[in-house]
């Protein structure tokens, strides 16, 4: 792939993210109780048919044990993924969610090292570090704010921040893992079964979370809010649309970059793209403030930028 295409790519990416965190912060705010896994088995099908439309064009080809293997370990990533930034967005910002995301480019970096053959040289550990620091900025203004309203934050935001990372960490070495053991493998075959994977594994989720509530004693009004919340509305219908598609390119376009730059530069460019988008995102559509914490944070993340691409 040639620089060209490499500079396209991530320009791709960054629209895409764009159109997911302008949809996420909404469909927080929407998603409450079983109807997380009818809403994300519906948008991850949607993204299965886009990749399926791919695969007519490409070929049926290398559905092998590979493959699906990982697909499988990235669908179960991403699906924890789903749960905690949903859930993640209800209690904190954009900008922490992503902050946390970011921080799991870290995970991919030590696998690449220890199983990839992908050394990284003391500047890009410091690059890392950078990347760190600037969570530090970005998560210490929202606790402030919060230490004035709810108090610090609990067990069960820091919990969900966590899953965030390490699932989004998972996802990354997944992609990467296919794009190493199966090099020659098809990129729409794999989007296929991960997005298809992923829809059956929450949609079994929307099941036996079913079978559960109809062996609990409820009232008229709890099972009137289980009946409206199992529909999805026409704003989660729209946004798993949009959702489905931009995942949809964002990752047929990850894994293939996994194939032609190293984990750290892929990973780290990504996601400090996702970063400034995100802060955008806040400022404009949701009214979240920027400030000189935040502004630090992003200088940071240019810094770490440039250590881990140019040192």
């Amino acid at each position: 792939m040639s620089s060209g295409l490499i500079v396209l790519s991530f320009g791709a990416i960054a629209l895409m993210r764009v159109a997911q965190k302008v949809t996420a912060k909404k469909v927080s705010r929407e998603v409450q109780g079983r109807i997380f896994f009818r809403y994300g088995g519906y948008y991850n099908l949607l993204s299965a048919v886009f990749s399926l439309f791919i695969l007519f064009i490409v070929g049926f080809d290398g559905f092998n044990m590979p493959t699906i293997l990982c697909a499988l370990v990235t669908a179960i990533c991403l699906a924890l993924e789903l749960f905690a930034t949903i859930e993640g967005l209800k209690v904190t910002t954009l900008v922490v969610n992503q902050m946390f995301s970011v921080g799991a480019l870290i995970i991919p970096c030590i696998v690449g090292i220890l199983f990839f053959n992908e050394p990284m040289s003391i500047w890009q550990w410091l690059g890392v570090l950078l990347f760190a620091i600037a969570m530090y900025f970005m998560v210490s203004e929202t606790k402030v704010k919060q230490d004035k309203k709810k108090g610090k934050f609990s067990l069960k935001t820091i919990l969900l921040l966590l899953l965030t990372l390490f699932a989004g960490g998972g996802t990354m070495v997944a992609q990467k893992a296919f794009a190493v053991v199966v090099p020659n493998g098809s990129v729409a075959t794999y989007s296929f079964l991960m997005f298809a994977l992923n829809a059956i594994i929450l949609y079994v989720g929307y099941g036996i979370s079913s079978l559960a509530k109809n062996n609990k004693t409820q009232t008229m009004e709890t099972e009137l809010q289980e009946k409206q919340n199992c529909g999805l509305p026409r704003v989660l219908l729209v946004c798993g649309l949009i959702l489905a598609f931009a995942v949809f390119v964002i990752n047929m376009l990850v894994t293939e970059l996994g194939k032609y730059i190293s984990s750290a530069i892929l990973f780290s460019v990504s996601y400090a793209i996702g970063i400034v988008i995100t802060i955008l995102v806040g400022a404009i559509f949701y009214k979240e403030k920027i400030t000189i914490r935040n502004i630090i944070g992003i200088v940071l993340c240019v810094g770490a930028l440039a250590l881990i691409n140019f040192l």
